[in-house]
């Protein structure tokens, strides 16, 4: 899947899905990521929220208009 992301000046970054985590309320982990740049989207999931389902997007592209 593909997202893309604009801005008011006209930039637009396309970003391709790479794959997802399932994780606990109170991991903390994602906020100490020390990889490549990626876009990092964390919802609740399961039952009454009992999870984090974590989507994680690789940059493959950005344009300004």
């Amino acid at each position: 899947d593909i997202l893309i992301l604009s801005d008011s000046s006209g930039v637009e970054i396309t970003y391709k899905f790479v794959g997802f985590d399932l994780l606990t309320p109170n991991d903390t982990s994602i906020f100490y990521y020390q990889g490549d740049p990626q876009l990092s989207l964390l919802t609740c999931h399961g039952l009454f929220d009992s999870e984090r389902l974590l989507s994680k997007f690789q940059p493959v592209g950005i344009v300004s208009r």
